[in-house]
């Protein structure tokens, strides 16, 4: 059976998937919204779906290797970076919707990163 702590685990991968999913169908619409290249649009949809994908395969390893675990939580601190990054790079033309959606991912999937570095031991060698 599995823990509270497990199912962020499978909210983090499907999250990734879904959100990867629909920012490539509504990309053109998003590009307007943000006012962001469409290529900067379609890199994070990708980079989301490529994440989901390898956040699938981790949660689904049993015994759930903990280096595994701990790449997952580094990735997701690590993408609050690169949404800093899109948001001082692009300050001149994105939208505060832009703002808002770009630095909200990033906040939210790194406290998604920190949630499972915290429990890294409890989340590693069991599915």
């Amino acid at each position: 059976m599995e823990t509270l702590n497990e199912k962020i685990l499978w909210a983090d991968c499907l999250g990734g998937i879904c959100v990867g999913i629909i920012v490539l169908v509504i990309h053109p619409f998003l590009s307007q919204w943000e006012n962001l290249p469409v290529p900067v649009i379609i890199a994070m949809g990708c980079v989301n779906l490529l994440y989901g994908s390898f956040s699938l395969y981790a949660t689904t390893r049993n015994p759930r290797p903990r280096f595994l675990v701990s790449t997952l939580a580094a990735a997701n601190m690590f993408w609050l970076l690169v949404c800093i990054s899109i948001v001082v790079s692009f300050r001149r033309e994105i939208s505060a919707l832009g703002i808002l959606l770009v630095l909200g991912e990033g906040v939210y999937v790194s406290v998604l990163g920190y949630t499972e570095w915290r429990w890294r031991d409890a989340l590693a060698g069991s599915s």
